[in-house]
């Protein structure tokens, strides 16, 4: 049966870790295909770590926009691939490829991040 991830649960795997999976292959498969595996593990779990947009000094268009300093060029920025958004990593709530914060640094450059991946 598809979604199912067969390897999830190994010896190694927590208890309340195992639950939880298995809470999870008991879900309808339409709620198992809109929501992967990780992503309905952590839910909302990780909001309370990261800073509210005030708090980061979040701007809705950067004031570094000519310096390449935009949301869409930052590190801590990602697509969120289950909701079609853009997110970041240390900030709550949805950004903007044009926004900026205090947060903003520069992308890992791409001979780095592929000796990276080789290694």
């Amino acid at each position: 049966m598809p979604f199912e991830y067969k390897r999830a649960i190994t010896d190694r795997t927590a208890p309340e870790v195992r639950a939880a999976i298995r809470r999870f292959r008991s879900l309808p498969l339409r709620e198992r295909v809109r929501k992967p595996l990780l992503y309905w593990l952590l839910g909302d779990g990780t909001p309370p770590f990261k800073l509210t947009k005030p708090e980061a000094a979040y701007l809705r268009v950067s004031p570094f926009a000519h310096l390449g300093q935009i949301c869409g060029t930052c590190l801590h920025a990602y697509d969120h691939t289950t909701t079609g958004t853009m997110i970041c990593d240390q900030m709550r709530g949805v950004i903007h490829n044009e926004a900026w914060c205090r947060l903003w640094r520069p992308p890992i450059p791409k001979k780095r991040y592929e000796a990276y991946q080789n290694r």
